[in-house]
């Protein structure tokens, strides 16, 4: 097998999803396979466009020591040498004696004479052997049969070797010793092999993953497994669902350590909760007909559903229901299960365990996100493990659903009854626009952005906040309540999730959609002050476009950034002189065009429709995002009166930071 292969570059670039494919794995899997160390492209056209779309190509073939080589044409050889790293090279195809001039005396040619390599006939070689040989070139001969191949012993400064693989053996020391040469014909099958190669799914990023046919074989075969579980638990039921024989499985049940979660325990709340349960008719009746079991078989009976499994895993229901805090939620269930309870978020669980074979669970919510569980109108700390996450506070407004785990047998939910405020709900009913920002470990910035937000030149009564953090890892929780006291009329939503994902902007962004009220929504960094004009300007001059980007980003010194923090300096009020007088840089149009990270204002329909990336850093996703907008939805428009503080804090914190920012 041959250890080299030629490629087009046209059919390289059509590869479906090129962009998206993860060079590193890809190459180093057809590694294994073909011991490859030359590609050779064919390019027909150049532009930096194209080499920025290779660049990644580039980098994972220098790591497996792969050499690539762009066949082109002088000027492009000459204008796009800087472009690609020192570890492969051009290849200028000489037509005529004006070609060879041109790169001769071309500077960019001195200055990269070992990486541009001139591809002469030998009719072109035989008349400027001296020219050649004074600028010391790197040149690939190709023989001809009209005119002899000269005598090249006697050359002691040009680098050269023969094109045909005849005559291979005339590569002389100076091009082997820095690029070294092996006898090896291309092979077009090789090509071939490789694109199909490329191609495979898992080479492929998360996002192109999911909708991958290799994907979507993996998710019809879950859901034939579900099918399977679902039918199985069916016959089950006939067989194994007497007294005796869930007694034989609750003795092959797992034995897990469960620990009582101590922060939700508010005694005031309690009191309240038991207000509110002592006055039937202000609670609201939830039937059978409006919610169902999840992958677990179920009968609905009169008033009430049978859940019937012999799994050990949590059983959950649809959503019951959409409540804003403060809010409460009651439930009888009787039968067999380990832990009874509910869920929130679908990713939280608020459980505690069954003692009895009837018990009537409550969970009341009070404005602040604490929490209280009661148990027979009695408190109980609710219960955690490793499998599954319990909040240590609540959003402001949530999905709540039942869970049960570890039902063996049978489990009857009903008499299911809720409660909340209304008027959090209809205070939000005219949102213009919704701020989402994502907070881990930097909640000093974010108490600026928050302030930069509250403070608009700007009816703040219609604007939205939802910030998604990780409670108890820095001082969020208790920004957000002072927020909430100084700025009672700007609607603030506290979502938290699990220290598991800190680092899932993606994730936390998908989750806090279906939470926005606004008819536009602004993602933005924990970092980033709002000029305090913002929401006027994007009002007056940009009501109209779906997709808007910031034009530019002061990205201010450390001094500047501690003498805000600091409260010194007051960027509401002097926002204007702070990026004039601080000596940080002016980062203008910095993603070319692409609304990033730091200032995405989308339509909240184009959110819904396009979620955003859920990887496991913060790094990427926002082009991702950007660039799905940009093909599904609208382009983007970059308003060139915003520009926004960006407060320092020691270069780019993609994958989390241990400090407190």
């Amino acid at each position: 097998m041959s250890a080299r292969f030629e490629i087009r570059l046209d059919d390289f670039l059509a590869t479906p999803d090129f962009s998206m494919i993860r060079w590193d794995k890809a190459l180093f899997s057809f590694l294994k396979k073909y011991p490859i160390r030359y590609i050779d492209l064919n390019v027909d056209q150049c532009n930096e466009g194209i080499l920025e779309k290779l660049e990644p190509f580039f980098v994972s073939a220098e790591h497996l020591n792969i050499t690539c080589t762009l066949y082109t044409s002088v000027d492009n050889a000459l204008n796009h040498a800087n472009s690609i790293s020192k570890f492969h090279r051009f290849v200028a195809i000489i037509n005529n004696q004006k070609d060879l001039n041109t790169a001769i005396n071309a500077q960019d040619y001195k200055k990269n004479i070992d990486r541009i390599i001139l591809n002469l006939s030998t009719e072109l070689l035989d008349p400027n052997l001296p020219q050649l040989e004074q600028s010391k070139a790197y040149i690939h001969i190709t023989s001809t049969h009209t005119h002899p191949l000269p005598d090249l012993k006697n050359l002691k400064n040009i680098a050269f070797h023969l094109h045909n693989n005849q005559n291979a053996a005339l590569c002389n020391n100076l091009y082997q010793a820095r690029w070294p040469y092996q006898n090896n014909s291309s092979d077009t099958k090789l090509a071939q092999y490789f694109l199909r190669h490329i191609n495979q799914s898992q080479f492929k990023l998360l996002r192109y993953v999911k909708t991958s046919k290799t994907r979507v074989n993996k998710l019809k075969q879950k859901d034939f497994f579900k099918f399977l579980t679902h039918f199985f638990e069916r016959v089950c039921r006939w067989f194994l669902f007497t007294p005796r024989r869930i007694k034989v499985l609750r003795k092959i049940e797992p034995q897990q350590h469960y620990q009582n979660h101590r922060y939700p325990l508010v005694q005031n709340n309690y009191n309240v909760a038991l207000k509110i349960l002592s006055e039937q008719s202000r609670l609201k009746k939830i039937s059978s007909s409006q919610y169902k079991i999840q992958n677990c078989y179920f009968d609905k009976m009169n008033g009430s559903i049978e859940w019937r499994s012999i799994f050990f895993n949590f059983k959950r229901s649809t959503v019951l229901t959409n409540t804003n805090t403060p809010s409460l939620i009651k439930a009888q269930f009787s039968g067999t299960a380990r832990l009874i309870g509910f869920y929130v978020h679908e990713q939280q669980y608020i459980v505690c365990q069954a003692e009895k074979e009837t018990h009537e669970i409550s969970l009341y919510i009070d404005k602040h996100g604490n929490y209280t569980l009661l148990r027979d109108n009695k408190i109980i700390a609710p219960l955690f493990s490793k499998q599954f996450h319990t909040p240590a506070r609540i959003s402001s407004q949530n999905t709540i659903g039942l869970a049960a785990k570890a039902v063996l047998g049978s489990l009857i939910t009903q008499q299911i009854r809720y409660w909340d405020e209304s008027n959090i709900m209809s205070k939000t009913q005219d949102i213009d626009y919704s701020v989402v920002v994502v907070c881990t470990r930097f909640s000093r910035r974010l108490e600026q952005l928050l302030k930069s937000i509250c403070t608009q030149n700007y009816a703040t009564e219609k604007l939205q906040i939802l910030v998604c953090y990780v409670p108890g890892l820095d001082g969020t929780d208790d920004l957000i309540d002072s927020i909430q006291l100084a700025y009672p009329k700007v609607s603030i939503v506290r979502l938290p999730f699990h220290t598991s994902k800190q680092h899932h902007k993606g994730f936390m962004i998908n989750s806090a959609s279906q939470y926005i009220q606004g008819k536009k929504v602004l993602l933005t960094d924990a970092d980033i002050v709002m000029p305090p004009d913002l929401f006027k300007i994007l009002d007056e001059k940009y009501s109209q476009h779906g997709f808007v980007g910031a034009y530019a980003r002061k990205m201010l010194s450390p001094e500047t950034t501690a003498k805000i923090l600091l409260a010194e300096l007051n960027p509401q009020r002097d926002y204007k002189s702070i990026i004039e007088s601080d000596s940080g840089e002016l980062r203008i149009d910095e993603a070319k065009g692409r609304p990033v990270g730091f200032f995405q204002l989308v339509k909240t329909d184009y959110l819904h429709k396009v979620p955003y990336q859920d990887l496991p850093n913060f790094e990427g996703a926002d082009a991702f995002f950007a660039e799905d907008i940009s093909k599904r939805c609208e382009k983007p428009t970059i308003a060139k009166e915003i520009t926004l503080l960006h407060l320092d804090h020691g270069g780019s914190q993609w994958y989390g930071t241990k400090r407190h920012m």
